[in-house]
This record gives C-alpha cells, structure tokens and sequence, in this order.
C-alpha cells in the first residue's frame, strides 16, 4: 500500500519536468559533479526530488521500487524489472548508466541499493512528514493579488529580453542596461565575440537564440556556475540547490533571505538581473522565469505561445510579435513589411542560407516554426497535417544540403605546362605536400591551396 501510495505521487512527479531527455543540460552538469557535490547536494531534499524529476522513467521506477528497501537487492532481480527483447535492454542500460552516473545507487557485493543519503532526502518528499523549506513561519505577504503576479511576471520577462536584445544586436527597450557581469558571462560561455559595445553574436550564440526559454535559461546557469567562484563543492551544491527551490517555487510569494547561505545570497543578486527573482529589502520574490526551470516543454513558457503562419510559397505572418521576436525572425527571414500588430517576410534562399553558414541546422529552423506556430495553425488530436507546409519544410533540407555539398576554398589553377615531364613532376611533389586539391589529368590541369601554391612557386624555383 505504501509503495502504491508512493508510485501516485511519484506520477504526478514525472509529469513536472524532463522525463530524461536531459534537453537543458542539466544532466551532463550533475554527471560532471565529484561526490563531494553530491554529498551536500543530496542532504537537501528538496534537491533529492528534483534529481528524481530528471531522471528517464525506468530509472525513475528504480528509485521507486527502491526507495523503502533498507537492504542491497541482487542485479538479477533488478534486470527482472525490465520487459524482454532489444527497447527493453536499450531503457534499462540508459537507466542505469543515470544512476550511476548520478551517485543515485550504490554497487556492493551484496547486490544494489540505493545512496542512503539520497533515500533519507526523498523519502519524506513523497510519503510526507518532511519540514516546510520555504520558511513559511517567517513568510509574509508581497504580491498578493493577482494583478501585481502579473506585473512580476512582466518584469522577469523584461530583464531576460534586456539579454537576448544584446545578443540580437537590436536597440529595443533596454537593450544597453544589460548588466556589466551577465555580458562578462556571455563572452565566457562564447555565445558573443568582440568587445562590449563592438560584439557580435558567434553562432553558439546564434544557436542560443533558437532555443527554447527555459533551454536558453539553464544553457546560461550552467556555464555561470562553471565559474572559480563555484570552484568548491559545498558552494556548487548550494547554487544548485537554489535553482531547484527556485522551480518549484510559487509566484509572486515571498521567500526569507536570512534563510540562504552567504553564497546563495550572492548568486540571488545575480539571478536578479536576469529576472529569475526580485528583490526587496529582506525578501525575495521568484518569477514566471524560476518556474521554467524544474517544467518541460512550452506548457507555461510565454515565450512559446505560437504567432507564426507559413504559408506554402514561403510568406511568413508574424502576429502580434514583440520587437524581439522581429529581431530573431531576421536572422533567417527577410523581413519586408512590419505593421502595428504584424510583420511579413519571405524564406529565401539567401536568407535561410546566411543562417545555415552561422551554424544554424535545418532540423532547428524546422522546430523553431513549427513550436512557435500560431494557434489556428496547430492540428487538433489526430489530425495529419502539419502546421508547418511539407513544401517549406524540404525548401530548407535542401538548402541545407546545398551549403553541405559545396565548399569554397582559395586556390591557384595550374595549366599550360611546358611539357608532360613537367605536369607529372609539379604533381607528384603537390600530392607529396598535401598542397593538391583536384587535378585533370587529360586537361593537364590542377588546382592547387593558396598556402601550398607558396611551397610549390619555391620549389620552381629552386629546380
């Protein structure tokens, strides 16, 4: 009954994040970790359930059966847990190599158990009795009425586009009160080239701006926490500690700062920039923008509400967009009109190429359409169609193709030589160089690298 008890709430669990597609990188960081970082990680409970949410189903039905299991289980019986046949071995050898690599299980010669810190974290997580961690004794009112959540929520989406204005290089609201210490992390993490002020996005950066919000929210945090500052393990564990609270909190409540490390309160003025939190005297205040981070997919992520029509010879209607989302849509659309409440543009070849050539794949451009596709464009429950026209969708395959299949290169064309001896010498010692790119033998002809035209002029010469 306890176990039962257990596999409901743990259901409704799977449902808040990831389900171990690990598509913000949240995985990879914690694998990197030394046990150390997860000795202080997993004495925060909070913390246990969140590694738990990350986790694919069958590591996650592991955990599960686990979980109340003082004593070490054999191997064999935990491979009983698994359908038969090749997806049955495939989940299993995914779910396992997360456990280990997340210190979630311990192997003894006495068979598998579970890390006992890791169990005593999550055991009153999911069967209660476990203390409030959000110090609601010392809790008090901020953003009370719904009007004023709002009005929080506006302002963390505001901060979080000052960013990406800088990194799209377009004068909208705010564009150059970015924080001196966000850029600095920008130029780290290699999503900007150059100088404050003279830079340009790299096509990191460019693949950044394609992703989702909450993608685009853990890509930063976890290239900030890469930083010296985080360099021990109680500081990196506490940070990630702080981000998980931070996803499961509630809007618009108010949140002790006193109840933070020293650490965590240097990271909560960063986080304030960024428009995760808001500050205010002795409280703090989580945004819509901390509740992406422990949720998957565009269920909640207003970035992700739909506002493009494709149409099939490539028109593209922007409705109601922000100034920010015309900015990106130029990056690989050219944008021909712009009205009050919509913009038009055109997928060209030009146009989609410039964003190929910046590191851009079809496959991105394909789901950036379709997840941010309109309302009215979007299939209802079984319907086959797509809202994103078969014919567009093969345009960009092919483009993409097209960049793949020709490279430019700076090169010298070699003809009219004196004689055949001539030829054969000057291309024997152009293959034994490396210089050589293509060569006709019947034409007496061939192509030879810039840097190697100068070895091969030198030893002309020399002959």
């Amino acid at each position: 009954q306890r176990f039962g008890k257990v596999n409901e709430m743990a259901a409704g669990a799977a449902a808040v994040v990831l389900g171990g597609t690990d598509e913000s990188g949240l995985g990879r960081l914690l694998a990197s970790q030394t046990d150390d970082v997860f000795r202080h990680l997993f004495a925060d409970s909070p913390a246990c359930y969140a590694v738990l949410t990350l986790l694919p189903r069958l590591a996650k039905n592991f955990c599960l059966r686990l979980l109340f299991l003082d004593d070490p289980i054999s191997v064999e019986v935990v491979e009983k847990f698994v359908v038969a046949g090749a997806r049955g071995k495939a989940a299993h050898r995914e779910a396992v190599r997360w456990l280990d690599d997340l210190r979630i299980w311990q192997r003894t010669e006495a068979g598998i158990a579970l890390n006992p810190q890791f169990r005593a974290g999550l055991r009153p997580v999911l069967a209660g009795g476990s203390t409030p961690w959000i110090g609601s004794d010392e809790k008090k009112g901020g953003y009370g009425d719904r009007r004023d959540a709002d009005k929080l929520e506006e302002w963390g989406i505001a901060r979080w586009e000052t960013v990406l204005y800088v990194m799209v290089g377009h004068g909208g609201e705010g564009a150059h009160s970015a924080d001196k210490h966000v850029l600095a992390t920008l130029f780290e993490a290699g999503l900007l080239q150059g100088v404050p002020g003279n830079h340009d996005v790299t096509k990191v950066g460019f693949q950044f701006l394609l992703k989702s919000r909450r993608e685009q929210l853990w890509f930063y945090l976890i290239e900030f926490l890469k930083q010296p500052v985080f360099a021990e393990a109680e500081t990196q564990a506490a940070a990630l500690s702080l981000l998980f609270r931070l996803g499961f909190s509630q809007l618009g409540e108010a949140y002790p700062i006193a109840a933070l490390t020293d650490s965590q309160r240097g990271m909560l003025q960063h986080l304030d920039k960024l428009g995760l939190v808001r500050q205010r005297e002795e409280w703090y205040y989580p945004t819509g923008l901390a509740s992406l981070l422990m949720r998957a997919g565009a269920a909640g992520d207003p970035d992700q509400q739909g506002f493009l029509i494709v149409e099939t010879n490539f028109r593209v209607f922007a409705i109601e967009p922000t100034d920010l989302q015309v900015a990106l849509l130029s990056k690989f659309v050219e944008v021909q009109y712009r009205f009050p409440n919509m913009a038009v543009g055109t997928l060209t070849r030009t146009s989609v190429r410039g964003a190929l050539m910046n590191g851009i794949t079809a496959d991105q451009l394909v789901k950036y359409l379709k997840t941010h596709a309109h309302p009215r464009m979007v299939p209802s429950v079984g319907t086959p169609w797509s809202p994103l026209p078969r014919a567009v969708t093969d345009q960009l395959f092919l483009w993409q193709v097209e960049t793949r299949r020709i490279k430019v290169k700076a090169a010298r064309l070699y003809s009219e030589f004196s004689d055949d001896r001539d030829f054969e010498e000057t291309l024997e010692f152009c293959r034994e160089t490396g210089a050589l790119l293509s060569v006709n033998l019947r034409a007496k002809r061939m192509a030879v690298t810039e840097l190697g035209h100068i070895e091969v002029k030198r030893w002309r010469n020399s002959r």
